[in-house]
């Protein structure tokens, strides 16, 4: 769900999820073909080794110990990207979404980390693969009525 929990992130996942499960219904949707179901999806992320080492780079301090940091634990990256030739695109792409701009937040980040450093963030994706099947197990044993 997100990353690290923002609102927009978490209603994507919630709707991409909904979706995902609407389309292996026939009573849905019918005008939008036959149901399908796939076999797997991936949620974007990224491991918390990653934030740890630009942490220091934008709040001017380590992070406390204990502190839980945003992102995932790095052994439930299950796929990286190299995206480093559409690297630029990627940032072209942040500053024209105007929201984002505005409020600051990772955009924020973003531009007060070292210019390398931002490079090799924007050059890097993390995917979290999840199998997805679409079918039920029952959790409870005992009669059905």
């Amino acid at each position: 769900m997100g990353s690290y929990g923002h609102p927009d992130h978490v209603h994507v996942h919630r709707v991409a999820m909904a979706a995902v499960e609407a389309a292996g219904y026939d009573q849905l949707y019918r005008d939008a073909g036959a149901p399908w179901r796939p076999h797997a999806l991936y949620l974007a992320t990224i491991p918390r080794s990653v934030v740890a080492s630009h942490w220091q780079a934008v709040f001017g301090t380590p992070p406390e110990p204990g502190q839980t940091l945003p992102g995932v634990p790095d052994e439930h990256v299950t796929t990286h990207l190299d995206v480093g030739q559409w690297a630029e695109r990627k940032w072209a792409a942040m500053h024209a979404h105007e929201s984002e701009v505005g409020r600051g937040a990772s955009m924020t980040l973003l531009t007060s980390l070292p210019e390398q450093a931002r490079a090799q963030m924007l050059a890097n994706e993390w995917y979290r693969r999840v199998s997805y099947t679409g079918t039920s197990e029952t959790a409870l044993s005992g009669p059905r009525s």
